[in-house]
Order: C-alpha cells, then sequence, then structure tokens
C-alpha cells in the first residue's frame, strides 16, 4: 500500500515538471490571453491554442521536435484538412518554422476579414 502511494506521488511529481517545462516553453501571447486551450491526451501537454478573432493559431510542444516535413504534416494535415478547409471556407493557413530549422514553431489559420471561428 505504501509503495503505491509513493508510485502515485512520482507520477504526479513526473506530471507537474511535463507542466512546468510546457509552460516555461509557452510563447508570451499564450500566456497573456486568458483564452488559451491546451491540446492534451492522457495528461500529456501536445499544443498550445490560441484564438484571437479571426485567427487560431496552435503552438506545438517544441520538445515533442515536430518537423514541418513530417509525414504527419505533409501528407495528411496540410492536403486533407488544411487545403480542404482553404477550398471549402476561404481560410489562409501557413506553418510558421523555428528560424534555420524545420521544427514546427506554429500553425496559423485565419478566416476572412470579418469572419471568426465558431
Amino acid at each position: 500500500m505504501l509503495q503505491k502511494l509513493i508510485d502515485l506521488r512520482q507520477q504526479e511529481i513526473e506530471q507537474l515538471k511535463a507542466l512546468h517545462e510546457t509552460l516555461e516553453q509557452t510563447p508570451r501571447e499564450v500566456i497573456e490571453n486568458p483564452e488559451c486551450n491546451f491540446i492534451t491526451r492522457k495528461g500529456q501537454v501536445y499544443a498550445r491554442v490560441l484564438q484571437r478573432d479571426n485567427k487560431l493559431i496552435v503552438f506545438p510542444v517544441e520538445s515533442l521536435g515536430i518537423r514541418a516535413d513530417d509525414p504527419a504534416i505533409t501528407r495528411f494535415l496540410e492536403p486533407k484538412v488544411l487545403e480542404k478547409m482553404r477550398e471549402k471556407h476561404g481560410v489562409q493557413y501557413r506553418l510558421e518554422t523555428a528560424e534555420g530549422s524545420k521544427a514546427l514553431r506554429a500553425i496559423a489559420v485565419e478566416v476572412a476579414t470579418g469572419s471568426a471561428f465558431p
């Protein structure tokens, strides 16, 4: 029983360390905006999402090392999601990379002026 409590506390500590690391890497515009959300799965943070008027920006957690040329981006996200949104709804999008690398810094999606995300 005592070992289970120790293990549980260790898991909690690891989760708090991961949250702390994520918050340290979170861009200032996300920290300063109370409307920010997080994309998580099973307690793991994968991205921060910032929505302002007609713009939605997804900031992947840097430590995940997601590259803009990753097949999940180039073969699925761009052609099957982002391009379809552009064709159907007229949104504009761009993949932002870290300076001098292919590391994905953000995915920005913007709807036409006067429109807004639901």
